[in-house]
């Protein structure tokens, strides 16, 4: 029976070399819908199996594990258990014009499925202004920003930015850009009869 760590949900797609005791291949079996894979009947004596394929998003297994059968029809049935593919995803938060972190702590995200839109989770920023996540399983993902109250002079960044776990890669970095709030000086020049003066200069 083959199942997945997380959820222990069966996996279909699994295959398996069955070798002799002299590691020679005897048989190859494959999960069905159920998880289960079955091999043919087998003589009597000791055995091992070892999978050669694993369904998307699991690790695959690759060692050998024994089973002996000692007598006419006995069956012996095993539990294999996969870790899924998992990631490690950074978040840091950066001027959008200077390219420099932004240490603010308190900056709200949600992360959404990109396929499906169903919310994955809320995470927040410390006082580094980053967010490091654990074990985010392979997968299309976006993130949002939601609240950025905390950064005064710095507008919130209303777009969705994408990115990708493919269990490959150590850790995955997103630059979230906020752009400064940005404003200009206006200065009125008039006489003593309050009309305005032009051609004035200022150094």
């Amino acid at each position: 029976v083959k199942r997945d760590a997380e959820n222990q949900a069966t996996l279909q797609g699994a295959k398996f070399n069955i070798l002799d005791e002299n590691k020679n291949v005897v048989d190859t079996i494959t999960t069905d819908e159920n998880g289960v894979a079955v091999s043919k009947d087998l003589p009597v004596g000791t055995y091992y199996y070892k999978e050669t394929e694993a369904p998307d998003n699991v690790v695959m297994d690759e060692a050998e594990h024994e089973f002996i059968l000692t007598e006419n029809n006995q069956v012996v049935q095993k539990t294999v258990v996969n870790d899924l593919q998992e990631g490690k995803l950074k978040i840091i938060k950066v001027d959008a014009l200077t390219g420099d972190a932004l240490k603010i702590d308190g900056i709200k995200f949600n992360i959404y499925d990109a396929n499906t839109n169903e919310f994955i989770m809320e995470v927040m920023t410390d006082d580094n202004g980053e967010i490091i996540i654990d074990n985010l399983s392979k997968g299309s993902y976006k993130i949002k920003e939601i609240d950025n109250q905390e950064i005064p002079g710095y507008e919130i960044n209303e777009k969705e930015i994408y990115f990708e776990i493919t269990g490959e890669e150590e850790i995955i970095t997103v630059e979230f850009p906020n752009n400064p709030v940005l404003g200009a000086l206006k200065v009125l020049k008039v006489n003593e009869d309050g009309n305005s003066l032009a051609g004035v200069t200022f150094g």
